[in-house]
């Protein structure tokens, strides 16, 4: 109900005009779009390799803020997304997937919330995903590297790259338990929104304000899960920590602007995210199973403390 003044009225010969009039001005989102996907897979494409699986996808997404029959604000977003897959044949033992990956969106905000500019993102990456068994032990490596660029009408480009590499290792150590550990040390490049915002942001009724400054996250991180993958009651639980240099957050700057809306701005600082999640299912019948799950995550500022903003709330589910 952003934007709209709410009345109380006892009821009186005008009831059905005013009931009329409010519905006129009740705001809401008119919101459509299109998608179009192409999958295909080829076998024996090349030498060597077993499998070619390729999956382009264009979305066309739009919708407007409408508010006393007026569309106050529009958002656009196009984007198109290719995946390009190579399974090899096993060499020397190891099974894997090698590919790329594109992605183009053209995002625009018009009207009067319009908090971000139009931007152009472009973003291109290489990966590698490799697995060998051994045993009672499966070993995991992943490697990727990406290159972004961004284009803001009237603000500065801005380019960025980064690379994630992983490893880890799973033993099943009972017929139908497994104790599995990785480590990785990945990287995020700074979103369109982070980068450039700078307005109202009416769905999370926020002043948001990027910053044009803002480098790639880099994150150091620390997993171990014990599972029950077999039976009728089966289980999941899992431990990790997170070390993230130059954390991207969005930091309420304390300015009273009124309106029910906070400030907030986007900053980077070192921080440390532990938690744990788990779940546990049991098939109470051919046809019913019950899961119980749960989740936790504590965000810390690492160098001047304090507790990260917005970080989700602990769940119970069942």
């Amino acid at each position: 109900t952003h934007g709209t003044d709410w009345h109380c009225s006892g009821h009186d010969e005008d009831e059905e005009g005013d009931d009329h009039e409010e519905h006129e001005h009740v705001p809401y989102v008119d919101m459509q779009q299109k998608r179009w996907d192409l999958r295909g897979e080829l076998s024996d494409p090349l030498p060597g390799f077993g499998l070619a699986r390729l999956r382009i996808g264009h979305s066309d997404y739009q919708h407007d803020e409408v508010e006393g029959g007026e569309v106050g604000t529009r958002f656009n977003n196009d984007a198109t997304n290719a995946r390009l897959e190579l399974t090899h044949l096993p060499l020397f033992g190891w099974r894997g997937v090698v590919g790329a990956q594109t992605l183009r969106r053209d995002f625009e905000a018009l009207g009067e919330e319009a908090y971000v500019p139009p931007t152009l993102t472009r973003n291109h990456g290489l990966f590698l995903l490799e697995e060998y068994t051994a045993g009672d032990w499966r070993y995991e490596l992943g490697l990727r590297h990406e290159w972004q660029d961004i284009e803001a009408d009237g603000q500065r480009d801005t380019d960025h790259s980064g690379t994630s590499v992983s490893a880890g290792a799973v033993w099943t150590f009972a017929p139908e338990y497994s104790l599995g550990f990785s480590l990785s040390r990945s990287q995020r490049l700074p979103t369109a929104e982070e980068l450039y915002a700078n307005g109202p942001h009416a769905a999370t009724r926020t002043v948001e304000l990027g910053n044009v400054d803002l480098e790639e996250e880099t994150s150091h991180n620390a997993e171990v899960t014990l599972r029950k993958f077999a039976g009728r009651t089966t289980f999941s639980f899992s431990l990790f920590r997170n070390q993230v240099d130059d954390y991207i957050y969005a930091a309420d700057t304390g300015h009273d602007i009124g309106g029910d809306y906070r400030e907030i701005e986007y900053r980077q600082d070192d921080a440390v995210l532990t938690g744990a999640e788990g779940e546990v299912r049991f098939q109470a019948t051919d046809a019913t199973a019950l899961t119980l799950f749960g989740d936790h995550v504590r965000g810390k500022l690492r160098d001047r403390g304090g507790d990260l903003p917005r970080i989700p709330a602990d769940r119970l589910g069942v």
